[in-house]
């Protein structure tokens, strides 16, 4: 069946992430020895289940009560506008992927899934113009549920208007692209850019 849309994951393909940046940053901050550890801070923060970030991420938190509930659990002495410089560290471009997206558009339609908050967000916009692409973009703080739950997958493929099969999926996190493939979903584990440029054309998308 005929590939019309691409969909992508944001952290980690369109742009590289280092949560230990952003956990060495805070823990320069903490006024508590257990949290001055990265890696303590780090488990704490990321776990996918039951770390901080998880109310965040599915929009149930606002970015100030977030920082609040940061502060208090990892013993930070800092503002605000610190907490964010903070958090927002350790981001890149992965450019080789923006290449390829702008190579593709116009030929495929684009669309964005990403397990996101409001502060990374609203920090990579402005610095990914690649995103304008995207014809809708799906955030979980936005739409209130994270990937793997199969309700953001039907969202997708609600707004995207296309049967499954004609949707090609790119995430690092392979029980995510799994979640997809479940739904028949085209998905692709992503690791490098050559990687999935590869596994591209193995379909015929370029």
């Amino acid at each position: 069946m005929t590939v019309e849309l691409l969909l992508f994951d944001l952290g980690n393909v369109i742009v590289r992430v280092s949560h230990a940046a952003m956990a060495e940053a805070l823990a320069a901050r903490s006024t508590e020895a257990e949290f001055r550890d990265p890696r303590r801070l780090l488990a704490l923060a990321f776990d996918d289940r039951d770390g901080l970030t998880v109310g965040f991420d599915e929009g149930r938190l606002t970015a100030d009560a977030f920082y609040r509930a940061a502060v208090e659990r990892l013993a930070l002495s800092l503002s605000f506008k610190e907490f964010a410089d903070c958090w927002n560290a350790g981001f890149e471009e992965n450019r080789e992927v923006t290449a390829l997206i702008r190579r593709l558009q116009g030929r495929y339609r684009l669309m964005l899934l990403s397990n996101t908050n409001e502060l990374h967000y609203r920090h990579l916009e402005p610095q990914l113009p690649v995103l304008s692409l995207m014809e809708r973009k799906i955030l979980s703080y936005e739409v209130g549920m994270r990937k793997p739950s199969r309700a953001i997958y039907d969202r997708a493929i609600s707004l995207a208007g296309v049967r499954p099969e004609q949707i090609v999926y790119i995430d690092d996190v392979a029980a995510y692209t799994q979640a997809a493939a479940q739904l028949g979903i085209q998905a692709i584990t992503f690791e490098s850019a050559e990687q999935l440029e590869s596994a591209l054309r193995v379909r015929g998308v370029v």
